[in-house]
């Protein structure tokens, strides 16, 4: 007789009023209610008994899989993949007393799971060398429901944890990785793939539980299909990424779920999460062409920037470094910060003018055709107004009142909207149906009906092509 007989059989003892088949269908109501991939058969037996008022007390087995976990199991055994570990926090209890905390995020062959790790056992040395898809045994665990519905394994002082060589049964981070738009609402501690897409920050906000000042990693991230997602890892800041991440750069996002808002679905994460970055930053200082220069509501310098390989960079001189630089110069600067195409250089990094070089493309040779336009890529344009520009204001979900410019332009490959918010807006005010305009930094997106939209950025300047004085 195997282990669930087994229990079933003390169950039926102790219930005599119980068929088999109606304990069976409470263990398929059991598993539909606490939702798929959660429990075993067993493991819902525990809970039906439980309902009962019956205590099972049949050992477990010496090794489980997570799917075999239930709410009140104890010296739970473990052998399982790290997706991220969180680093220690110290926190009170409602006594004013302190305690350590660190959160883990584990997977094996079925299923996924949160790991909380407390007092002394969160200070073990062991777990400062634990990296994402290293292989550990934990042991001597003890499991409890969490607010979201789902269960997590705790260790206490009694609890053990150590590294193994491998775990062959489970696939490797790369392994289970998707894409972005392969994720939903519903998916938790996921492994998110992409592109690295568009500006990475740190905002500071105050958590409404705690009163406590916190941090959020705020970036986007390109699929497959050329959608950019927004990415908020809520307890992280630039501080978990290098200095340097090149273009159209690879990154995975460990221990992830999707949030569906309003606008999008927005890809979260928290303290456990982790960013891994594919390759490594270039070895030396970036040499760049200047293609437009303008200036942003604070008062920094924003540069279109492009390399030798055609890749555009959009860098924010927060230091005036370029203050005898002009549009068409050659720079070597070494950032401060460089996330994909957008750069920072703050007082500590360096930017000087060198000789002109043929190998990186001027603004002229970075020109495309607007028919040519990709979502989610950037580009530098030559267009004719058709329609005069108009602007108008438009009230956001959040009550605040915005100009949007709506401008249709045309080349000799198609005709497309171009569109600008609040202070793009003000870029078009001087033009008019017919003239011909040279824009920079306009990015594609994808707008109405399946069509694709030009919509002017922070980066972008606009000048007729042709000096109206010249006939």
């Amino acid at each position: 007789m195997n282990e669930f007989d087994s229990l079933m059989e003390k169950l039926l003892e102790a219930s005599p009023s119980m068929g088999r088949g109606d304990i069976e269908e409470q263990i398929r109501i059991k598993k539909e209610h606490i939702g798929a991939g959660y429990l075993t058969d067993q493991g819902a037996l525990f809970l039906v008994a439980a309902d009962m008022g019956v205590q099972l007390s049949e050992p477990l087995s010496s090794q489980l899989s997570l799917k075999e976990l239930y709410v009140g199991s104890k010296d739970v055994n473990v052998e399982v993949r790290v997706i991220g570990i969180s680093a220690a926090r110290s926190l009170m209890r409602k006594d004013g007393s302190p305690f350590t905390l660190r959160t883990m995020i584990v997977y094996d062959a079925d299923s996924r799971c949160g790991v909380k790790i407390w007092g002394e056992a969160a200070q073990t040395p062991l777990l400062d060398e634990i990296r994402p898809g290293d292989a550990v045994r934990i042991s001597g665990g003890y499991v409890k429901s969490e607010m979201n519905g789902g269960h997590s394994i705790n260790m206490g002082d009694g609890s053990g944890i150590e590294k193994l060589e491998d775990l062959p049964g489970i696939p490797g981070i790369d392994a289970v990785a998707v894409d972005p738009s392969e994720i939903t609402e519903t998916d938790r501690d996921a492994v998110v793939k992409g592109e690295l897409d568009g500006l990475v920050g740190t905002i500071n906000f105050t958590d409404k539980r705690s009163g406590e000042p916190r941090k959020a990693l705020k970036m986007r991230i390109r699929g497959a299909g050329g959608v950019s997602y927004k990415v908020v890892l809520w307890g992280l800041d630039e501080s978990c990424l290098p200095k340097v991440i090149p273009p159209q750069t690879t990154v995975k996002l460990l221990g992830v779920r999707g949030k569906q808002t309003a606008q999008e679905l927005e890809i979260h994460g928290n303290e456990s999460s982790h960013v891994q970055v594919d390759g490594k930053g270039p070895s030396g200082p970036l040499t760049l062409r200047i293609l437009s220069m303008s200036s942003s509501e604070k008062g920094n310098r924003l540069l279109l920037c492009v390399d030798k390989d055609r890749l555009l960079y959009f860098l924010m001189d927060q230091a005036m470094h370029s203050e005898e630089c002009g549009e068409g110069d050659i720079i070597e600067c070494e950032p401060t910060k460089a996330y994909g195409k957008s750069v920072t250089l703050d007082a500590d990094a360096y930017l000087r003018r060198i000789d002109d070089s043929a190998e990186v493309p001027t603004r002229e040779q970075m020109r495309t055709r607007i028919g040519d336009a990709e979502p989610g890529k950037d580009y530098c344009i030559e267009v004719v107004v058709l329609q005069n520009p108009t602007v108008r204001d438009i009230q956001t979900r959040a009550g605040e009142s915005v100009q949007l410019l709506e401008m249709y332009v045309g080349d000799d490959s198609r005709e497309m909207w171009l569109k600008g918010w609040r202070n793009q807006a003000r870029l078009a005010a001087d033009y008019q149906q017919g003239d011909r305009l040279s824009i920079t930094g306009v990015n594609a997106r994808h707008g109405m009906d399946g069509r694709v939209d030009l919509v002017l950025t922070a980066f972008s300047t606009m000048s007729r092509a042709t000096d109206p004085k010249t006939p």
